[in-house]
């Protein structure tokens, strides 16, 4: 394990709500963070740590350039949509793009390389036998998007890099949500804010499906775990608690004493919104709020175990109601400003790690 500070860490896919929080963390370890990304985020001149690198996964040249002294690698940076204008864009960017990342890594004799993908890759359990997933859990059914499609070819050109000498660790985190920017994909920051900002909100089918949720404070430390005690060619989930629209819509009653209306939708009537906006993507070139197979992926159950990541890393999520209580003081400030630094726990030793795993 490598806990030397002021190292050189290249982490693609800076700017996005992970990324941001990954750089943030690194930078503050007194770590030298190369945030390489398409945009600058104004947090990039914030802190003395951080130096923006812009540039495209797809840019073989400027990968190279960034990477030059690195010891570390943490790629983040993907198309991460349920649709996209061009579907051929899913696996420039997640499949060459990773491939471009992992051979700058390796002429640059970088260390370790981190990479993020997701949950999403494994699938969904058997729908009728529900049981958490695990890394080793066999997908029964077809992939729902060409996100998670490209997802897996990436996995598969990983593996042929790990067999040939390269040392890189998969992390696959659940639904990841926190103090970032409050869209759809914010899943648990975007249902508060509709509950807080609405007499009635909507929940899918019963809201009674299984999903997990992660905060990405959570997902951070995992990155780090891995990259200092991940096994080369290893996935490892991260995921939060299992939980039910209806279990955190009832969560939220306790934040504040203002009622709110909760409404279920028949997934029929989704389903039905969702063919119109397909319609509306095809004529305006514009991005879908859902789509059918994402309709079709929300009615399934997907509790996840974290239990490996536990055991080999000492991963240790923070139960929901503690971070629903961080989302929330982040949320009532009025403020929004993102990213923030989050209170982070210190990563376990590698000794109580090892202790622990004898048990």
């Amino acid at each position: 394990m490598d806990m030397k500070k002021n190292k050189k860490i290249v982490v693609t896919g800076a700017s996005g709500m992970t990324g941001a929080a990954l750089v943030l963390r690194l930078a503050s370890e007194g770590n030298n963070v190369v945030a390489y990304s398409r945009g600058k985020a104004a947090f990039y001149d914030s802190h003395p740590n951080i130096s923006w690198c812009p540039g495209d996964v797809k840019d073989p040249a400027m990968l190279a350039e960034a990477m030059v002294g690195a010891e570390e690698v943490y790629h983040l940076a993907a198309i991460a949509n349920h649709w996209a204008p061009d579907l051929r864009d899913f696996y420039r960017t997640n499949v060459h793009g990773t491939i471009n990342v992992i051979e700058a890594a390796k002429a640059a004799k970088v260390r370790r390389v981190v990479i993020t993908s997701s949950v999403g890759v494994v699938g969904p359990c058997d729908q009728d036998k529900v049981a958490p997933i695990t890394e080793e859990n066999v997908r029964l059914i077809n992939f729902f998007n060409d996100y998670e499609a490209s997802k897996a070819m990436m996995h598969d050109r990983v593996k042929d890099y790990v067999i040939n000498g390269m040392d890189i660790v998969l992390v696959l985190p659940s639904r990841i949500w926190g103090p970032a920017p409050i869209d759809v994909k914010n899943s648990v920051m975007y249902f508060l804010h509709q509950y807080f900002n609405r007499k009635s909100v909507l929940i899918p089918g019963d809201g009674n499906i299984i999903g997990n949720f992660v905060h990405v404070d959570d997902v951070v430390e995992g990155h780090i775990l891995a990259m200092r005690l991940g096994k080369a060619g290893e996935s490892y989930f991260l995921g939060g608690q299992d939980l039910t629209m209806n279990q955190i819509a009832d969560s939220f009653q306790r934040l504040d004493d203002r009622k709110v209306k909760v409404l279920h939708i028949p997934f029929p009537l989704i389903r039905a919104l969702a063919s119109v906006e397909a319609l509306l993507a095809k004529w305006f070139n514009r991005s879908p709020i859902s789509t059918q197979t994402s309709i079709t992926r929300l009615g399934m159950h997907c509790p996840v175990s974290s239990e490996k990541a536990m055991r080999e890393l000492g991963y240790s999520p923070m139960p929901y109601e503690q971070a629903l209580d961080i989302g929330w003081k982040w949320f009532v400030s009025g403020k929004l400003e993102w990213p923030v630094a989050p209170a982070f726990r210190k990563a376990p030793d590698a000794e109580m790690i090892t202790a622990g795993s004898a048990r």
